[in-house]
């Protein structure tokens, strides 16, 4: 019987750690191993930042006068995270029958609003308690 490229009849009473060593002959398994290893992390680290980087967060503020801009330009296609925040005195309601979002912000507070995969063109959105205050987000 072969161990570690030994016979049998070849072991003392004692082996030396060294014998026991997992990396042994020419090749490095381990250190193959621990390289595959590396790149898959990195590899999803870069897949990770670049669905980041997709991701466009644009600030929207609604005050007395209404929303601020009144109108966002954006990329098509990509995904789109609306900050939102309240700077009235009452609730608003953020709502857009194109966009299928509705979603009520209590006064001094934020909300995102998240969209994702727009087609070019005009969607238009409002305060639902106060339908004066209109803007539009225009993707192209």
């Amino acid at each position: 019987m072969r161990w570690l490229g030994r016979d049998s009849a070849d072991f003392p009473d004692k082996i030396a750690a060294s014998d026991l060593a997992l990396d042994t002959g020419t090749g490095c398994r381990l250190c193959e191993i621990e390289m595959r290893f590396q790149l898959s992390v990195g590899l999803v680290l870069m897949l990770a930042t670049a669905a980041l980087a997709d991701e466009v967060t644009v600030a929207l503020a609604v005050r007395d006068g209404g929303f601020e801009p009144t109108q966002i330009k954006t990329p098509s296609g990509g995904k789109i995270r609306l900050e939102v925040s309240n700077e009235t005195a009452s609730a608003i309601e953020f709502e857009s029958f194109e966009l299928n979002r509705e979603r009520v912000i209590q006064p001094g507070q934020k909300a995102a609003v998240y969209l994702s995969g727009l087609s070019a063109g005009k969607y238009e959105f409002f305060d639902d308690f106060h339908p004066e205050r209109k803007g539009v987000l225009v993707v192209e």
